[in-house]
């Protein structure tokens, strides 16, 4: 019979949902793994065409992003607010921040303070 050292991270473990407020209005986001893995891709070939000089549609993506994490029905909801341009990326950075388990600082940091 084998014998095993258990490390129990149990109560390590974040499941609660997450969810973005603006205003009165709260956006349930997707966390699963698969779909965070693609975003992350998403992101990094984006950064590798840029780097290259060659041209992304930053817009589309954005919204393929948010698309992904808040599912089509949170996406319109989004939509629905009209949101000026820096308030959209405000949403995305927040909506990365709660999908990536960072703060909205370090998400502000990583965008290099482009949307604030």
């Amino acid at each position: 019979m084998n014998e095993y050292q258990y490390l129990d991270i149990t109560n390590e473990i974040d499941d609660l949902p997450k969810a973005l407020k603006i205003k009165d209005k709260s956006f349930p986001i997707d966390e699963d793994r698969k779909k965070f893995q693609k975003v992350l891709a998403m992101l990094k070939l984006a950064k590798i065409k840029k780097q290259k000089g060659e041209e992304t549609d930053e817009e589309k993506m954005v919204d393929e992003i948010i698309l992904m994490l808040l599912g089509q029905e949170g996406f319109d909801n989004l939509q629905e607010m009209n949101l000026s341009y820096k308030n959209y990326y405000k949403a995305f950075l927040g909506i990365m921040a709660l999908a990536s388990g960072k703060t909205m600082e370090e998400m502000k940091a990583i965008a290099g303070g482009r949307f604030q």
